[in-house]
């Protein structure tokens, strides 16, 4: 069964174009360390306000993950533009088409 992690988080408009890149960085270092995520998407719901959802193949992934990108230059990089507390909800997927 498969996983959606949503992130949401608040950044300076200032660096709004570095956001993205960033956030691209962030998933592929993930992605070469763990093989996962499967899909990352990064969405803005304002100036300030951002969305990373991204789908992970198994629990198992999600867990491998969060053992080696916290302190990881790719995510030191990306969350040095968060100006608040990300919040993360982990959402089981049980339909998916």
């Amino acid at each position: 069964m498969s996983l959606l992690v949503i992130t949401r988080f608040n950044a300076d408009p200032a660096h709004a174009d570095e956001v993205p890149a960033r956030h691209a960085d962030l998933v592929s270092a993930t992605r070469s360390a763990v093989g996962g995520p499967i899909e990352a998407r990064l969405g803005r719901v304002d100036e300030r306000q951002w969305v990373g959802v991204w789908r992970w193949e198994s629990a198992e992934q999600l867990a491998a993950a969060r053992k080696v990108a916290p302190g990881s230059p790719a995510a030191t990089a990306a969350f040095a533009l968060v100006d608040d507390h990300p919040t993360a909800e982990e959402i089981q997927l049980v339909d998916e088409h």
